[in-house]
């Protein structure tokens, strides 16, 4: 399997732990869609590239995706739940403690959390969120891959300090 077959495996497995945080199955559907149709393309990618050295063809087109919560802007981890959960501040509130209690990584994440919901909107998620972590792992000076890894066991564990608040 090539880097950019695991990145692009990384990034649909992100997608879809994105979605499962507003646990709308349109959504899910909408992620598992394009994470099949990710892993699709990758393997259909690493055939071609053992066969013959061409480029990689474009990642395949996203859902669209609503603009984040006004409250995204105070705090970035209560941004993301936000942005899956609308109207549930008081929730968020609470997942957004609960992760940052349990969690050493909180503000990592935050920050791709933070990258995630300024980013373009006319991106699919998944597009989104790889950008949110090509950045950091480029300000932090670490892999991409790795990063995009990390982040997603703290949206995980974000998952499930929203679980425990009620969402």
């Amino acid at each position: 399997m090539t880097k950019r077959t695991l990145q692009r495996l990384l990034i649909a497995a992100a997608a879809g732990a994105l979605a499962a945080c507003a646990g709308e199955e349109a959504q899910d559907d909408a992620a598992s869609s394009e994470a099949q149709s990710m892993a699709e393309t990758a393997a259909s990618d690493d055939a071609q590239a053992a066969a013959e050295s061409a480029p990689e063809p474009a990642e395949p087109a996203g859902e669209e995706t609503a603009a984040p919560a006004p409250a995204a802007a105070d705090d970035p981890v209560t941004g993301m739940c936000l942005y899956y959960n609308k109207g549930e501040e008081d929730a968020c509130a609470c997942a957004a403690e609960r992760f940052r209690e349990a969690e050493a990584e909180a503000d990592r994440y935050a920050a791709i959390a933070s990258a995630f919901l300024s980013g373009d909107a006319a991106l699919s998620t998944a597009d989104r969120w790889q950008q949110a972590v090509e950045a950091a792992a480029a300000a932090e000076g670490v892999s991409m891959t790795s990063l995009l890894a990390q982040s997603n066991a703290l949206g995980k564990a974000h998952r499930e300090a929203m679980k425990a608040c009620g969402l």
